[in-house]
């Protein structure tokens, strides 16, 4: 079960084997049982679930590992020896390196007491299963983006050992990184996938230039996504790269030869953010998508390999045999006659990245000489 949607949140919250009829007995102001109203708000939440993932899914993996291992550089280029007559090739081994995925659980509740059921009016249930769908949103974009934004290595269980860590780094962390060569690519210690740059003396396209080598030199090809924060869009649309996009049924008549027009066709899904336009980067064409939860003077880029795909950049670690997303839990007094109590939303989850070399975080800001951690509000 990767997502927990509508229908396995039903069967969750209403299991075989429990009499509703008695348990939740209950009738509301329109005529329906305590039992009816649970199952809808399960059915809502599952939703919700899944238009995360699909809002989401480009970026991350859902797995039940607790960890990562990869392999990372030698240090200097090595290749494969010719074969010599009676002498057996050296045997080698590769060099690897991995980190932990944490994992976390999370609670909120709605006082759907007996009471309240009997006296509310269908709105206000309404209105209160929206507002824990709203929070748990918020829950899941704020993690994603604040591991994508920052470079702090998170301890797992309090341990001295085992980190949750960010995009790769050379030197200077708990579990630092250099990546393995690629092509004429050898990395060194200094090699880091958090770019900035001074805005006194630089732009968003000199920064992109820069996050489109580090993805490019690892091998990684194919159209790359940057993510971007709604109060920079101006910035970016006023770019001498940027690609306005063409939405589907509109004709867009060209310049000329010393102002074209590049138009580019086609809207995508699958992503979070509004797609907007496109960078013309020197190396490639690069998506642009702006999400207001994203703080201005920052951006993310990257590659997606499909919705939920182990080789997409986050990764969202799951507990074992649970599905991801929010599920709701009916508390009932143990008691002789057994009624409601409350009404629990429960998840398990905790966002970690999945591979450090398919991510890259800017920072364009006056004065910028170092990296510095967002700050996702």
């Amino acid at each position: 079960m990767a997502i927990l949607g509508a229908r396995a949140l039903i069967d969750l919250a209403i299991p075989t084997g429990i009499d509703g009829s008695k348990v939740l007995q209950i009738l509301l102001r329109d005529g329906r049982s305590a039992q009816q109203v649970i199952a809808e708000a399960a059915a809502a939440i599952g939703t919700v679930n899944e238009e995360l993932m699909s809002m989401y899914g480009g970026l991350l993996y859902t797995t039940e590992n607790f960890y990562s291992i990869y392999r990372q550089g030698e240090g200097a280029r090595t290749e494969t020896p010719k074969k010599a007559e009676f002498v057996m090739a050296d045997a080698v081994r590769s060099d690897t390196i991995g980190h932990m995925l944490p994992l976390y659980d999370y609670e909120d509740a709605v006082a759907w007491t007996p009471q309240y059921l009997k006296r509310a009016y269908p709105a206000q249930l309404t209105a209160d299963v929206q507002l824990i769908a709203e929070r748990w949103k918020n829950r899941v974009a704020k993690e994603l983006w604040d591991r994508a934004l920052t470079d702090a290595e998170v301890s797992i269980d309090g341990s001295t050992t085992g980190y949750s860590p960010g995009w790769a780094i050379g030197t200077g962390t708990n579990i630092n990184y250099i990546p393995p060569q690629y092509g004429n690519n050898v990395f060194t210690s200094s090699h880091t996938h958090y770019k900035y740059l001074d805005d006194d003396s630089a732009d968003w396209g000199d920064l992109l230039e820069d996050m489109v080598e580090e993805l490019r030199h690892h091998g990684i090809g194919g159209r790359l996504v940057c993510f971007v924060s709604g109060a920079d869009v101006a910035e970016w649309v006023a770019l001498t790269e940027f690609v306005e996009l063409n939405p589907n049924g509109v004709t867009v008549v060209a310049g000329n030869t010393s102002a074209p027009v590049r138009i580019s066709q086609g809207e995508f899904e699958g992503l979070p953010g509004e797609l907007f336009g496109y960078v013309k980067d020197l190396r490639g064409l690069v998506e642009l998508r702006y999400d207001d939860r994203i703080p201005t003077n920052y951006c993310f880029l990257t590659r997606t390999y499909g919705n939920n795909n182990p080789q997409n950049a986050l990764a969202v670690r799951i507990e074992d045999g649970s599905g991801f997303g929010l599920r709701v839990n009916p508390m009932i007094k143990n008691s002789l006659n057994p009624e409601l109590d409350s009404v629990l939303f429960e998840a398990t989850h905790g966002v970690g990245v999945n591979d450090r070399l398919k991510g890259v975080a800017g920072y364009l800001n006056s004065g910028a000489d170092a990296w510095v951690d967002a700050t996702v509000s």
